[in-house]
């Protein structure tokens, strides 16, 4: 059964063995261990979670796995999705989760945004995920209760800031990071969003150098790629190349805001300040260095010493003189590093 689970996963070949691993261990031993899904945003995170619950089936009292009345389909556990930014307390987390979606069910409860759990119900959580040999807990609340199965329960979390998440929390999960996609494994993710689209000269490897390696973004584009051909069925180079302008589309899906710090940086050889930038940009020292220099730096466009601060690398320095250039556009999958 775990066989089929996973095959419209594009890419994240090891987790996808890690997973499959753990849900043939669980189809012989009913217990799956709860997990935190590891990845930037955008990277398939929730997507995963719910394939990886498909997988996660019911057992009737003689530990045979129940069956829909075809006799054949197994039933799934239920699934719920929580945002942990919506529970902000832990009578909230007991009243609406726990005590009507898990206690005395068979649930797959999937949390995502885990770094923004608050704390109180991160304590509460350290109890009831606490791993031991007879794979139950019981946390107790106003007097109430709570039996956690993990023979029934599956927790899942998901988190694009696990540097943020309660150390001791983590250590009571098992850790699955996600892969970076390659510009193969994002072509294919726009070709099954664009089913009925056909794409010529492969074309869709040019899309996939602007997607900044992000899953999701290659379905966002692909909706803009059907929206731009209005039902027509072909979409070559020429359709792309008037889509970037149309869309204002930079190669290797820089931001305008990026392309002007590279400039600023160019116009400043000596090298500039953090406060210099934001100050030129308008921005403020958060957002130049959490939002816009890490996509930068990731593609070698430039770098940060401590003799001279931030500074546009060669490598910057070729793009901004190849933008000019009215091919470039024809040949951005050279310039990226991903």
């Amino acid at each position: 059964m775990t066989e089929t689970l996973f095959q419209d996963i594009v890419g994240q070949d090891a987790a996808k063995k890690k997973l499959s691993f753990y849900l043939k261990s669980y189809n012989a031993t009913r217990i799956m261990p709860n997990l935190m899904l590891c990845a930037p945003k955008g990277q398939g995170k929730s997507t995963i979670a719910k394939e990886t619950a498909k997988g996660l089936v019911k057992f009737n009292e003689d530990n045979k796995i129940e069956l829909k009345e075809d006799g054949v389909t197994p039933r799934k556990k239920a699934f719920v999705e929580i945002n942990a930014s919506t529970i902000k307390s832990v009578k909230q987390f007991i009243n609406s989760v726990i005590i009507p979606h898990v206690v005395d069910k068979d649930v797959t409860i999937f949390i995502d945004e885990a770094s923004e759990i608050s704390k109180d119900v991160t304590m509460s959580l350290l109890t009831m995920l606490n791993p031991n040999p007879t794979n139950k807990n019981t946390f107790v609340y106003d007097d109430y209760a709570c039996d956690i199965d993990f023979s029934r329960q599956t927790f899942i979390f998901a988190t694009s800031e696990s540097h943020s998440v309660f150390a001791p929390l983590m250590d009571r999960l098992t850790r699955i990071d996600l892969e970076d996609y390659t510009h193969a494994n994002l072509a294919e993710i726009l070709r099954k969003s664009a089913k009925e689209i056909t794409f010529k000269d492969e074309v869709e490897l040019l899309v996939a150098s602007t997607l900044r390696g992000n899953a999701r973004q290659a379905v966002k584009r692909s909706n803009e790629i059907k929206a731009y051909l209005c039902g027509e069925k072909t979409f070559g180079m020429k359709e792309w190349l008037d889509l970037q302008g149309v869309l204002s589309i930079l190669p290797n899906g820089l931001s305008p805001i990026e392309l002007n710090l590279m400039r600023y940086m160019k116009d400043c050889p000596e090298g500039s300040s953090l406060t210099n930038l934001a100050a030129k940009t308008g921005l403020s020292r958060d957002a130049v260095q959490k939002d816009y220099e890490i996509f930068l730096q990731k593609l070698g466009f430039m770098e940060i010493t401590a003799g001279k601060g931030r500074t546009i690398t060669s490598k910057g320095l070729n793009y901004l003189k190849e933008l000019d250039n009215p091919n470039f556009l024809l040949t951005p999958c050279e310039m990226v590093v991903l």
